[in-house]
């Protein structure tokens, strides 16, 4: 096999990603799926490939062996700084794990400058990218784990006499300031880094047409706030929801009320008709794994952050 050479797809060179060698000719040589220059799969990618790669021209990179299209790798920036590989894949015949690597120290070179990790799962079906980049360089950073239940039928009790004040009944001020307390001393939570305002803004964003100020929710009993819980149904996906963010503030912790909290945030979502929760933390967060299956919240899964290597 020639010397790869890995490189960004460019405009006008759709068809290399199709199996077709650098000057636009049907490979001949097996290199994989093959697709006719006007075909409307061609057409289908070409608009993807624009859209994406005005963003960034790493979303969609290309591993040549001399004019042969021996690999190639395409990824999602989730933001400016967390890259998602959605495709690995290698030509027939070829040592695949020879053109993965060179595809994925490709991204190391490129992301070790720029400070970008990439998300993965670990997943049967994610064990070659996961062993491509750890090859590579990356570095499990953190990992994070993902939990999941239905909330038809009985849910958990809460067991506490919360009472509820809103973000619409309080202000955005106020309301910042107890999620702010809530995340002191705790170690999982972004929200203490940074701007808490800024991050404030980005769980708003992610609600998106499904954000209502009505339904994120201080927590008080006897008249004190005690915690946080931000009940959310996901924009886009029916009937399914999460908890944005749920804590306790650190003068009321030991007491039983994040259990409690995470058990009436769930009756919340069941109320506004959301049938399915999913929830996530830190595979490190001992205490919220222990509230999970407390409230009956099996883990469904666990992603993998990798830092990129130091160059």
């Amino acid at each position: 096999m020639d010397e790869l050479e890995v490189k960004e797809l460019r405009s006008g060179e759709e068809s290399l990603w199709f199996g077709s060698d650098a000057t636009g000719d049907p490979d001949t040589h097996g290199a994989g799926t093959r697709c006719p220059p006007e075909s409307e799969e061609l057409a289908e990618f070409r608009q993807l490939f624009e859209e994406r790669s005005s963003r960034d021209p790493r979303s969609f990179l290309v591993a040549l062996a001399g004019t042969r299209a021996a690999g190639r790798l395409k990824g999602l920036f989730l933001n400016d700084k967390l890259y998602f590989i959605q495709e690995l894949h290698c030509a027939e015949g070829l040592p695949c794990s020879v053109v993965e690597d060179a595809l994925a120290c490709y991204l190391g070179d490129s992301f070790s400058s720029d400070g970008i990790g990439i998300l993965s799962w670990d997943r049967t079906r994610s064990a070659e990218v996961n062993a491509a980049l750890e090859r590579a360089g990356f570095e499990v950073e953190k990992k994070k784990a993902f939990v999941a239940r239905g909330l038809k039928g009985e849910l958990p009790q809460s067991g506490v006499d919360f009472t509820f004040r809103s973000l619409f009944e309080v202000g955005k001020p106020a309301f910042l300031r107890t999620m702010t307390e809530a995340a002191q001393g705790d170690p999982f939570e972004d929200v203490t880094d940074g701007d808490p305002e800024a991050d404030f803004n980005e769980l708003v964003e992610g609600a998106g047409n499904r954000f209502d100020p009505a339904s994120w929710m201080l927590a008080l009993v006897d008249d004190v706030v005690v915690g946080v819980v931000l009940p959310q149904e996901f924009p886009g996906r029916d009937k399914e929801g999460t908890l944005f963010y749920v804590a306790v503030l650190p003068a009321f912790r030991g007491r039983d009320y994040g259990r409690a909290l995470h058990a009436s945030g769930l009756s919340m979502l069941a109320e506004c008709g959301v049938t399915r929760y999913v929830g996530s933390t830190d595979t490190r967060n001992g205490p919220m794994l222990k509230v999970f299956e407390a409230n009956g919240c099996p883990q469904t899964g666990t992603q993998l952050f990798y830092r990129p290597p130091t160059r």
